[in-house]
């Protein structure tokens, strides 16, 4: 079972790998090809612990500090022959400890007896890599928290790498660090090297939650789109006079639509709310007028469809009014009216009309205005043309 495999190894840890019997290993073979240095090693017995360490040139192995380790790893020996061998990375970690050539070894009964490879490695010349670290608040705009736990808690670390001076990732390394207080300053560890810090502010800080509608309506078509309309958030006050600091926290409340109410609660923070609404109203409606004599048309036919399909039919009343109750959506209209003349025993039609209408939140407003066709005009298409004289022969000829 492999124990350690890490690029940065507390010397405790070099300690108790040293202290693993060598037993008769040695040096087979060892490369170094692109960032890699590959170590061959036999003469273990199956079952043994093998280890190898790579660090800086010139380092006494018993004051080794965690800065001067470029790699170091162990595993056991699970080939009958005695055989093993590691690929170990060492240019990134190099680079950013400064470390130009490196020494390697392998384990013995003691520090003393460790191996040491009879040739020193110089590394590859590479572009010149920087690493930037920089601390931050995740959710504190002014750094005063109610604690300097709290305040603990929010801070986050970010590891920048720059090659050549310019920026190539960023990478969030909060977890590998340790931060400690030190007077209103965390300063931040990284392999016991300080990196950064960041100042801190322990006030007289409280939280208050509200929730509103975000869209200021209190007015919705729909049960479900009052719900999803809803907002809760968490607002920082210090001294008891709000700091400007809001966190939706929508998604840790529990919501409960009922009949035109809206309960809010989120029980980890002891906060609860209602919200009122109300649904609208949702329709079309309109009157169909009569040019020809500027009045109201009653008993024109109006046709309601949702694309192909007939929704309703209705007729205009005595005041040439309609209306539909309809969803939210889009819609398409049809009116056919005709005209009676009982002196003349004929019924005179209208020339049609169309119009879609897109209903939102409230009953949507669309009238007509219909006149006698063109004389000539029997297609009703508003104008006389070749499409009437067609109509005229197929008329004759049927």
């Amino acid at each position: 079972m492999k124990k350690f495999l890490t690029r940065v190894i507390a010397l405790a840890l070099v300690s108790l790998m040293f202290a693993m019997p060598c037993m008769a290993a040695t040096y087979s073979s060892v490369t170094y090809e692109g960032d890699t240095i590959t170590v061959s090693l036999d003469g273990y017995n199956q079952g043994d612990e093998s280890t190898v360490i790579i660090v800086k040139s010139g380092v006494d192995l018993a004051t080794v500090s965690d800065s001067e380790i470029v790699n170091i790893d162990q595993k056991p020996v699970v080939s009958a022959d005695g055989k093993v061998s590691f690929a170990l990375p060492v240019d990134e970690r190099a680079q950013e400890i400064g470390v130009k050539a490196v020494d390697i070894y392998i384990g013995g009964s003691s520090m003393d007896d460790a191996e040491k490879y009879a040739e020193t490695i110089t590394l590859n010349e590479q572009a010149d890599i920087k690493y930037v670290y920089t601390a931050s608040f995740k959710t504190s705009l002014d750094g005063k928290f109610g604690s300097a736990a709290e305040a603990k808690a929010d801070v986050q670390v970010m590891k920048t790498k720059y090659v050549d001076g310019v920026e190539t990732s960023t990478e969030d390394v909060t977890s590998s660090c340790r931060i400690e207080e030190n007077n209103g300053v965390f300063d931040v560890y990284l392999d016991s090297n300080k990196v950064t810090s960041i100042a801190f502010t322990v006030a007289n800080i409280t939280y208050k939650y509200a929730a509103s509608f975000k869209s200021g309506k209190t007015t919705f078509t729909t049960d479900a789109e009052a719900k999803a309309d809803v907002i809760v958030k968490k607002i920082k006050y210090e001294n008891g006079v709000a700091t400007g600091e809001e966190q939706d926290v929508t998604t840790m409340a529990t919501i409960v639509v009922n009949n035109g109410v809206i309960s809010v609660a989120i029980l980890e923070a002891d906060f609860s709310a209602t919200l009122n609404y109300s649904l609208a109203t949702l329709g079309i409606s309109g009157i169909i007028n009569w040019t020809d004599i500027e009045a109201p048309l009653e008993n024109a036919l109006v046709y309601l469809y949702d694309g192909e399909t007939l929704k309703g039919v209705t007729l205009t009343d005595a005041n040439g009014s309609y209306s539909f109750s309809v969803g939210a959506g889009t819609y398409q209209l049809y009116v056919s009216g005709s005209y009676v003349e009982p002196s003349e025993n004929y019924v005179y039609q209208m020339a049609p009309a169309y119009a879609e209408v897109t209903v939102t939140d409230r009953v949507a407003t669309q009238s007509f205005d219909l006149a006698l066709p063109l004389d000539g005009d029997l297609t009703g298409d508003g104008k006389v043309d070749k499409s009437d004289v067609s109509l005229l022969k197929a008329m004759f000829t049927n």
